[in-house]
């Protein structure tokens, strides 16, 4: 269940990633629109059930917790929803297979890509790289006064082929370095 809850986020957020690059790069021509204004269908509208919390004698509102309950049938149709419209959205898609292939030439350009980075008093450094084709971050150490990094967390080498997926979301080392 969680697994395609997550792919339902994840086609959700591509979607509006791609929006977001195809309106930068503005590499759509006047009056080539995917969709024409009949066409489009609207994504699904996620209903209003305000509830209100009081912290500290403030009032927090939180009129969509109940999408916390992803198992909850309206949400997963709700969910099913927006991937469906995601879906229909980037089919449609003016030269969708180009921006396709351009985005996965610039995911190729580099051989890895680097985030997280925490250096310590010490001067180790630690790091997630992810190579270029790779799906999953690896946790690194490069420590200081030694040659290279050295891997430290590897995800897919967790588990069993066919067991549940592992990625590394985020980590904090040990500050003095021991």
């Amino acid at each position: 269940m969680y697994s395609s809850t997550r792919g339902l986020v994840l086609a959700s957020t591509f979607a509006l990633a791609s929006a977001a690059l195809l309106s930068a790069c503005n590499q759509i021509p006047k009056g080539d629109t995917a969709l024409s204004q009949t066409e489009a269908q609207q994504p699904p509208v996620a209903k209003i059930d305000n509830v209100v919390d009081t912290h500290w004698g403030v009032e927090v509102q939180d009129p969509y917790r109940y999408m916390e309950e992803v198992e909850d049938p309206y949400v997963r149709e709700w969910f099913e929803g927006q991937a469906a419209f995601t879906k229909r959205t980037l089919e449609g898609l003016p030269k969708r297979e180009e921006i396709f292939e351009r985005l996965q030439e610039l995911d190729q350009g580099a051989p890895y890509s680097t985030s997280g980075v925490k250096q310590l008093a010490n001067g180790d450094v630690f790091y997630l790289r992810r190579e270029a084709g790779g799906n999953l971050a690896k946790l690194y150490m490069d420590p200081a006064g030694e040659e290279g990094p050295r891997l430290l967390l590897d995800p897919e080498s967790i588990g069993e082929i066919g067991e549940q997926h592992y990625s590394i979301a985020s980590y904090l080392p040990s500050w003095d370095g021991a």
